[in-house]
């Protein structure tokens, strides 16, 4: 199969530098799998254009500063979605049998060189109803109404859309009045070819129980409530925060506050590589989702399926992500905002048995749940059989 990727968003980038480090995760993994698989890519990302440039290498947390910066955001976006069909029609003008579009605000690409003559098809991939997180938690965009009126539209026109979520896929149904049949889940994996090279770091001595925190610091992610059930706890237990975002200062200002400082250590954005090597030195992993500004709780998380595949038990919120069919016993759920469920959770996960021969047989396990390979594997054949 030829299939042409693409990726309209314009701050997300693939090298170890890039600041959007969880999008640059599924991307490779996507990508990786499908060439494994015998496919043929090419890949187009937006960020490559000279006009994305400057949007490319803003924080997110810079767009949140004024009106005006969001203004300018939008802007940008608008016209680098316009480019980029332009770029798309004149350099990748051939016949593929998919084009598989990673959904970003303001851009819906694909449609604009899918041949139906030829039988292409244009599958849109969400990770979550863009217009609604990011004028709602995130505020990074600032006409949610155009936002929304492109997705959706970008959702009725594919011939398939993918959903990480089951929550997603019913957030996609509901919105785009799409038939449930359009949508396709799947979830979130892992590349286990990372495995080979990691070296696992430890930050805290043997004897302390690390509990590790991987990804963006930022309000809904949980770490707020988890220093404040974590100091509740004896010395042992210590945190590790490997990621920056705009809650940073803040969660280092409540770590001083309850007195915790020699307890959590902040790695800041490291490369993937470093970042795996430093949850292998761990002992616990930590995904604190909290529900979104209109209650919904979507997310599969990379991270959790980070933990996972490095055979590291896991603590995690209640969500619709907890649905994965792979719920091992080393997942211990709790609610957010819910002290004694966190507390509980914690104590568990530090009873699971934590030497490297038992974490190898998770590992194991994981590998033939939660690859990349696995996941698109059956993703390509659905759409093979009409999905």
């Amino acid at each position: 199969m030829r299939i042409l990727y693409i990726v309209g968003a314009p701050r997300i980038r693939l090298d170890e530098g890039s600041n959007t480090p969880g999008p640059r995760t599924h991307v490779l993994g996507t990508l990786a799998a499908m060439k494994e698989l015998g496919h043929s890519v090419d890949v187009y990302l937006a960020s490559d254009q000279r006009s994305a440039r400057r949007l490319r290498d803003t924080e997110e947390q810079d767009l949140q500063k004024s009106p005006v910066a969001l203004a300018a955001g939008d802007l940008a976006r608008l016209v680098i979605g316009l480019l980029a069909r332009r770029t798309l029609k004149r350099s990748f003008g051939g016949d593929y049998d998919l084009i598989y579009e990673r959904f970003a605000s303001y851009q819906s690409l694909g449609k604009a060189i899918r041949r139906r003559r030829s039988g292409s098809k244009w599958l849109v991939e969400s990770n979550g109803l863009f217009y609604k997180e990011a004028s709602g938690s995130r505020k990074s965009i600032g006409i949610p109404w155009l936002a929304r009126a492109q997705e959706t539209r970008a959702y009725r026109s594919a011939d398939l859309v993918i959903a990480v979520s089951e929550a997603i896929k019913k957030q996609i149904v509901a919105e785009a009045r799409v038939s449930e049949r359009k949508v396709l889940v799947v979830p979130n994996g892992f590349d286990f070819s990372y495995l080979a090279s990691i070296q696992p770091k430890r930050v805290f001595p043997e004897g302390d129980i690390v509990v590790a925190f991987l990804g963006q610091v930022v309000g809904w992610q949980g770490l707020d409530h988890l220093v404040k059930v974590m100091a509740s706890l004896d010395d042992r237990f210590k945190l590790l925060v490997v990621g920056d975002g705009p809650a940073l200062e803040g969660l280092k200002a409540r770590v001083e506050l309850l007195q915790m400082g020699g307890r959590v250590h902040f790695s800041g954005r490291v490369p993937h590589s470093e970042a795996l090597n430093l949850l292998a030195g761990s002992d616990i992993g930590f995904a604190g989702h909290k529900p979104t500004v209109d209650g919904a709780t979507y997310h599969s998380p990379l991270k959790v399926y980070e933990y996972l595949a490095l055979g590291l038990p896991v603590v995690a919120t209640r969500s619709n992500a907890s649905n994965d069919e792979y719920q091992p016993k080393t997942l211990h759920h709790f609610t957010s905002g819910h002290d004694e469920e966190l507390l509980r959770a914690l104590l568990a996960a530090a009873e699971d048995d934590n030497n490297p021969e038992t974490r190898r047989e998770r590992t194991a396990e994981a590998a033939g749940r939660l690859s990349w390979t696995g996941r698109v594997r059956g993703m390509l054949g659905r759409l093979e059989e009409g999905a």
